[in-house]
């Protein structure tokens, strides 16, 4: 479940940040040969207005093909020159709308989609009742915890704050829980000791732990200017993350807060878990996430173009011939040497 969930999520967004460079270069006049959805061998294909319309056969992500955008092309003789139309042919503006419109349409697409989760969840309320969220598949699970369970008693007594209930968790022993499910009482008994899991490591026990909340209604225009002021004040912490994970994989440090696939898919199983909403916010969050990435000034993302792009504007020529090509390359390595090693972290860190 949570893999065709992420993969719905991940390939919406690729598609409308690859439309919208697509719509940029058409409304400039520029032609784009190829528009796919999905990577990989071309499983069905078709011409429309001048383009054409590709379904590739790996679901993830996709591709335009805008007509001047590669930065060498050849002549009749089969020497290198810089192409000098379509994309090529626009000037500084014109071209930096193209690039900056897939980021950007990515950013619009998450304060629509949190939005209507507001929308349909209703303005958040904290009440002052202890509800455990719970992993499948965990130690709490097998006890025989639900998702939203609230707590009442720990071993009889009343439980209100956050704090008793980890420093119950952190110690051995055996455990009476009186959770209320359903508006009805029950008791849960368990031994918490290291007893039970002989020659290793106590697991974790696999439940977040909050106050309850609760929602009342909200009207659509409060709805989409909450959903801009969370996600756009919340941009620079964003990019924080984003840049110090990035820099903390590549010396090999380790990130809890940086996921690759792996993890995004892990996450996305365990927030499926939780219903329709938090799936919502769940995919502004990846949509904004892939927009700044796509931002940042690493050569073959839309960001390293527009850095590429404001040099040749400057330079008030093109690069020689296999210059951008070498540079573009140097780019992608990076990024495939990143994504390998947040892999490996992700799995390394789902196998404990």
């Amino acid at each position: 479940m949570g893999i065709l969930v992420w993969l719905i999520i991940i390939n919406v967004a690729v598609f409308v940040h690859e439309l919208a460079h697509y719509a940029l270069a058409r409304v400039q006049g520029v032609t784009v040969k190829a528009f796919s959805i999905g990577m990989g061998p071309i499983l069905l294909r078709r011409t429309w207005r001048d383009t054409e319309w590709r379904i590739s056969l790996l679901p993830l992500g996709g591709y335009v093909d805008i007509d001047g955008l590669a930065p060498t092309e050849f002549d009749e003789t089969g020497r290198a020159i810089p192409p000098t139309h379509g994309f090529a042919k626009l000037g500084y503006w014109g071209k930096f709308a193209v690039l900056f419109a897939g980021p950007l349409s990515n950013v619009i697409l998450a304060i629509i989609i949190v939005g209507f989760a507001f929308l349909g969840q209703g303005k958040e309320l904290q009440t002052e009742r202890i509800q455990l969220g719970v992993v499948s598949g965990s130690a709490a699970a097998k006890a025989g915890f639900r998702n939203k369970d609230i707590l009442v008693k720990i071993n009889g007594v009343l439980v209100k704050e956050v704090a008793a209930v980890r420093t119950h968790l952190l110690t051995n022993g055996e455990r009476t829980f009186t959770i209320e499910r359903d508006n009805k009482q029950l008791e849960i008994q368990f031994n918490w000791s290291p007893l039970i899991f002989p020659g290793k490591d106590r697991p974790k026990f696999g439940v977040g732990i909050g106050f309850e909340r609760t929602y009342e209604p909200i009207a659509p225009l409060e709805a989409f200017s909450q959903s801009a002021t969370t996600l756009i004040g919340g941009i620079p912490q964003f990019v924080q993350a984003i840049v110090g994970g990035i820099f903390k994989t590549l010396t090999l440090q380790r990130d809890e807060n940086l996921s690759g696939p792996v993890g995004a898919v892990a996450a996305t199983e365990q927030v499926a878990q939780q219903g329709f909403f938090p799936v919502l916010f769940l995919a502004g969050v990846i949509n904004l996430s892939l927009g700044l990435f796509n931002l940042l000034p690493i050569p073959g993302l839309d960001g390293g173009r527009i850095v590429l792009s404001s040099i040749v504007a400057l330079r008030r020529k093109p690069f020689a011939p296999g210059q951008e090509e070498k540079i573009n390359f140097a780019g992608f390595i990076f990024v495939m040497v990143f994504i390998f090693l947040v892999t490996v972290q992700d799995i390394t860190r789902l196998g404990k």
